[in-house]
């Protein structure tokens, strides 16, 4: 509820099931590029902490940071976390895997997106189950 309240629309349904069964994994990576899957407080965490110092920067930071959510812009929307993004994992670098709520024309509603500050920006997977699918194997 209090993810709920902090996302500003309903968690997908999806990430309510993780959460139940999971609720983070602690500092074990899950994903084979380091990442862990979140809790719901660090979930929340991370989703106030990125708002909170996007606003914060200025324009000539702003477009830095812009390039960091590269991917096709006819899959996901250009710019810094905008709303609609739900972070579920993270690493120790600042990285973070979010699924998408509110994609571009061509995207898909629960894509799961990389915010990275390396070459990995961008759609990781078409779903969170197709996301587990892909490193279970």
């Amino acid at each position: 509820e209090r993810l709920a309240a902090g996302f500003g629309r309903p968690v997908p349904p999806e990430i309510v099931v993780v959460l139940r069964i999971f609720n983070g994994c602690g500092d074990l990576p899950v994903f084979s590029n380091g990442m862990r899957l979140d809790s719901a407080e660090d979930m929340l965490a991370s989703l106030e902490f990125l708002r909170e110092v996007y606003a914060g920067l200025r324009a000539p930071t702003r477009r830095r940071w812009d390039k960091l959510c590269r991917g096709d812009p006819a899959m996901m929307q250009s710019g810094f976390f905008p709303d609609g993004w739900l972070p579920i994992g993270s690493d120790d670098a600042g990285n973070h895997i979010c699924v998408d709520t509110v994609p571009a024309e061509h995207g898909h509603v629960g894509q799961v997106l990389a915010v990275d500050r390396g070459p990995e920006g961008g759609v990781l997977a078409r779903s969170l189950e197709d996301l587990f699918v892909e490193y279970a194997d």
